[in-house]
């Protein structure tokens, strides 16, 4: 079976990119305790480089799905390259090239589509770029697991249901190169724990400046120290889930010290009736803003999920017995 249960890889103007690998032995980097024999080796190039440029020749209604181009723009695009109008800023998303001067088009998702205009122009923003299901771009090269059937919105037939306890452990490893930057606005997530239906994820580690941090909607942004680039950190979230705030909680430590206590919150959302749990999956990668301008490269230890401290290395309940781990990750 694949080391994952699903990714999500970027791709360059429509063409699939091997940037999620697997490494053992000699290509695993760094060395020390923390080192794994096997990594997931994730790499996230910069979004924009080398952008083309194209040029409406005809106007097009605000619910048209046909842009017209002169014969040679149209001869630069590939189906579900993405095109920004520089005018009214919206995005839309290539379906096909079914003529010489013309493109099939998908309009902008959540928003007020606008007229397209005869001379407006639109950026193909090369580099990576991910599609997310809709008709916008993301930055994204990161690797998900530990969910149901996704048609399945029943939450208790979900790995890490509501009322579970669950520890999971995980080492990371950032090259010694690895970009950080002051600009709060550009925001990078390395590690999520996400709900089916929400948005952002209850629950994500980010790095902030040169910071790990708790984030998410419910990690109130906690520091967790700073980021050691070139050497192996092992983390270990435990958290008890629950969408209610009066028995969820969470507590992370990190190379066998604990860098956040123990704090009695919620740890998942509830779906849209306010009462039914949104199950939660894990995601692992680089997820960052699109005005990065650099290639960033992580690699991650398999993923231990356990039901107790014990069996990831953190006695704090002696009496536990252990228990039965689950592996999800490279090298499994």
């Amino acid at each position: 079976m694949p080391p994952w249960q699903g990714e999500q890889q970027p791709r360059v103007r429509g063409v699939e990119q091997n940037r999620i690998t697997v490494v053992t032995g000699a290509s695993v980097p760094g060395s020390g305790i923390n080192k794994p024999t096997g990594a997931m080796r994730v790499e996230l190039r910069p979004y924009h480089n080398n952008d083309i440029v194209v040029t409406a020749t005809a106007d097009a209604t605000s619910t048209a799905t046909t842009l017209s181009l002169s014969n040679a723009d149209a001869a630069l695009l590939a189906d579900r390259d993405f095109l920004h109008n520089a005018r009214t800023g919206e995005m839309l998303r290539v379906n096909g090239i079914p003529s010489e001067t013309t493109v099939t088009v998908s309009r902008a998702q959540n928003t007020t589509a606008a007229a397209i205009l005869a001379g407006d122009t639109f950026t193909v923003p090369c580099g990576d770029v991910n599609d997310s299901g809709g008709s916008y771009a993301t930055s994204r090269s990161e690797v998900y697991g530990r969910f149901a059937n996704f048609s399945t919105d029943d939450p208790t037939t979900w790995p890490d249901s509501a009322g579970s306890e669950r520890w999971y452990s995980w080492s990371i490893y950032l090259t010694p190169d690895y970009p950080t930057h002051e600009d709060v606005n550009l925001w990078e997530s390395i590690m999520q724990i996400k709900g089916q239906f929400g948005g952002s994820p209850p629950l994500a580690l980010e790095l902030y400046h040169s910071t790990y941090r708790l984030g998410g909607t419910k990690g109130l942004y906690t520091g967790l120290g700073g980021v050691r680039k070139g050497q192996w950190d092992t983390f270990a979230f435990g958290i008890k889930l629950s969408p209610n705030p009066a028995v969820g909680w969470i507590e992370v430590w990190r190379n066998g010290i604990q860098v956040m206590a123990r704090r009695t919150q919620a740890t998942m959302d509830y779906k849209s009736d306010g009462v039914t749990p949104d199950p939660i999956y894990i995601k692992q990668g680089v997820y960052r803003d699109t005005a990065w301008a650099e290639t960033h490269i992580a690699y991650y230890s398999p993923l231990i999920v356990a039901s107790n401290s014990v069996d990831v290395g953190i006695a704090q309940s002696p009496n536990v017995v252990p228990g039965t781990l689950e592996y999800w990750g490279a090298g499994v």
